[in-house]
């Protein structure tokens, strides 16, 4: 028996190793559901026609009021 292993199966335990390790970073345990739909909506985007809806309307959204005190001061 060689106890010396071959560079290709140094290569093959070296990258299950990271698989592992991935597999172990991607679990996460959340405090609330809140926290859930926040990192499922930073890793997942919007399907195309419902961002377009979504311009669409944010677009017609009235512009806000300035507030009084910028009103008064800059006439």
């Amino acid at each position: 028996m060689t106890t010396d292993p071959s560079p290709s199966r140094l290569g093959q335990q070296q990258q299950a190793r990271e698989q592992a390790a991935a597999q172990q970073q991607t679990g996460h345990t959340f405090a609330s559901v809140e926290e859930l739909l926040r990192a499922d909506r930073a890793q997942t985007p919007p399907p195309p026609r419902l961002a377009a809806r979504l311009r669409e309307s944010l677009a017609r959204e009235p512009a806000p009021r300035r507030r009084w005190w910028q009103r008064w001061w800059r006439r």
